[in-house]
């Protein structure tokens, strides 16, 4: 499976001394625009729009870590129909709610480079707005316990 996956990132950075004694790190603060193909005709694609918070502790002169927290709305193009798609049993409404965690190391190089590593957990949960319409309200949990 190839999981394509784009994202643009419009962010923030608060380096001021002023921030650093409110919070005691450094905030960055941001929208993400951010595209999945999950490489599969059934489940389809998903697009993203969300905003996120990211504290960034200082480890030293060159080291920094940081937490990541997203929230924001997905539009998913391809779920569950109990006539045209039976296969996708993973999600089955077009609006969902998009959710990710993540942690990270930078190192910095000089003033304007940095190598970053992060690790993140992604979630994108049904947003209920037609209930009448969404195949987990005739068949709750069906895809977790397939």
């Amino acid at each position: 499976m190839i999981l394509i996956f784009f994202e643009l990132e419009i962010a923030k950075q608060f380096s001021d001394e002023k921030n650093f004694q409110r919070f005691r790190c450094y905030p960055r603060t941001g929208l993400l625009l951010s595209y999945i193909n999950y490489d599969k005709f059934f489940l389809g694609s998903s697009y993203s729009a969300s905003y996120f918070l990211q504290p960034i502790y200082r480890l030293g002169n060159r080291w920094s870590a940081s937490l990541r927290g997203i929230v924001g709305l997905s539009y998913l193009t391809n779920p569950y129909d109990s006539v045209t798609n039976k296969q996708n049993q993973s999600y089955s409404g077009h609006i969902n709610a998009f959710l990710q965690l993540g942690a990270g190391f930078s190192y910095n190089v000089s003033n304007r480079i940095s190598i970053s590593t992060a690790a993140n957990f992604f979630h994108q949960k049904i947003v209920w707005l037609f209930p009448a319409q969404n195949h987990a309200v005739l068949h709750p949990q069906y895809f977790v316990h397939k």
